[in-house]
């Protein structure tokens, strides 16, 4: 049952597995590309994923346009919030605004993201 909803989700797999090396339960991933799929160059990529700052979530209507998603406190256009950020500058995660130089993460743990083409 998970794999269909992960299948039908579209952020899907990616959904947690930066979570999960953040939380220290895997250090170790490797995606069998499709031929199709060029999001992430072959390699073999030692990376760290930790949290950094980035720019909150834009508003969803003028009358949140001050307030984070589900809070009654306001916040500043040009507020921060701490997410979970990857060392890999690929176009994939730099794209995607997940990419932070390694100096900008805290509490980084090491990842190694393997990609080859699915035999």
């Amino acid at each position: 049952q998970a794999y269909g909803v992960l299948r039908d989700d579209p952020a899907g797999i990616a959904q947690w597995i930066l979570p999960a090396a953040y939380a220290g339960h895997v250090n170790c991933v490797w995606w069998l590309r499709p031929a199709w799929a060029q999001q992430i160059a072959d390699g073999d990529y030692r990376v760290h994923v930790g949290h950094a700052l980035a720019p909150a979530a834009p508003a969803q209507s003028s009358r949140d346009a001050s307030r984070v998603r589900g809070s009654a406190v306001p916040v500043s256009e040009d507020a921060e919030v701490e997410s979970v950020k990857i060392s890999c500058a690929e176009p994939y995660f730099v794209e995607d605004d997940i990419f932070r130089p390694l100096e900008e993460l805290k509490a980084k743990r090491p990842l190694r993201l393997v990609v080859s083409l699915l035999p």
